[in-house]
């Protein structure tokens, strides 16, 4: 979809070039004639006001060129995912890489310095260190849990965007604004200990295509499309469907198949990617409409799940 140019900025182009003619032209000595003494001028002002207007349309025009080019540049981008059509607008591509974060670099910070100081006073977060700790030697540190911080230093511009060249993709706003302000997480919840660095994350076709496989064929055997009655259309269901393209940015459960996904293949206006909290037993995918959305929803189940340890 093209932008279309603002016809407002030619609106006011032509009337401040009408008001220039009028401040400059100087009046002519011309003798009184019976359509007035300023006819001569009035005559003048005006052609020179008409080839005025058709230089700034042609200006416009030229304008209208560039900005064509300009949009043009940015629906070429590499597709998202690396196969097939991404569901995306060709306006949002052309964003500035969607730096322009949606939520902006506080409001992650707020939150996961909150859920930090909770995830490391709750009973959960002790019995994961009891049972599990010794699997993630140096993670948990007495320096680390004392300063009450479960991230790490923020990711940079430079590396964010030698992830965003290695994948071939531009990482959502929101994805990419947690990066910045943590470059990976160390505990999430019993389900998933860790988010990875942006260093690590990989197409989930790239890293486990045997996750792929399995869900083809073994977790989700016969239930592959929906109306297998006969006289109603096979169709493929969601996971089925977007599972190949998506980026796996976390740890694998314990014993178990949960994971956090990104899906590229389903991009808002705003440029965020759908996001999963991917299991068997789920089955399939929980989805949300952002990373962002998906983690609100991770904080509020784990304050949930600590609640009823608590009773």
């Amino acid at each position: 979809m093209k932008k279309p140019f603002r016809p407002s900025c030619f609106v006011i182009l032509v009337f401040l070039w009408a008001l220039l003619i009028v401040l400059v032209t100087p009046l002519p000595s011309v003798p009184y004639s019976r359509y007035g003494p300023n006819a001569h001028y009035d005559v003048v002002a005006g052609i020179v006001f008409m080839i005025g207007v058709a230089v700034l349309y042609c200006f416009k025009v030229v304008l209208q060129g560039i900005w064509d080019w300009l949009g043009k540049e940015g629906t070429d981008d590499t597709k998202q995912g690396g196969e097939g059509e991404t569901e995306v607008d060709d306006s949002v591509r052309r964003s500035e890489k969607w730096r322009a974060r949606i939520m902006p670099y506080h409001e992650w910070k707020e939150l996961l310095t909150q859920w930090s100081r909770e995830i490391i006073t709750s009973k959960s977060f002790a019995e994961f260190l009891q049972h599990r700790a010794r699997e993630y030697p140096g993670l948990y540190t007495d320096a680390v849990l004392a300063s009450g911080w479960l991230g790490y230093p923020g990711a940079s511009e430079a590396r964010i965007t030698e992830a965003e060249t290695r994948l071939g993709i531009t990482l959502p706003p929101d994805y990419g604004a947690f990066l910045q302000v943590t470059n990976g997480w160390r505990w999430l919840d019993s389900f998933i200990p860790c988010l990875w660095p942006v260093e690590e994350i990989e197409w989930l076709r790239v890293h486990d295509p045997d996750i792929i496989e399995d869900w083809n064929v073994g977790w989700n055997a016969g239930s592959k499309t929906y109306g297998s009655q006969e006289g109603e259309e096979a169709v493929e269901i969601h996971e089925q469907k977007y599972l190949p393209f998506t980026l796996r940015i976390s740890d694998q459960e314990y014993g178990g198949t949960a994971m956090l996904l990104l899906n590229p293949k389903i991009v808002a206006p705003a440029g965020e990617w759908e996001a999963w909290f991917f299991a068997h037993w789920v089955p399939g995918a929980d989805v949300y409409p952002s990373f962002w959305d998906m983690m609100q929803e991770l904080y509020n189940r784990f304050l949930y799940l600590e609640s009823n340890k608590s009773n």
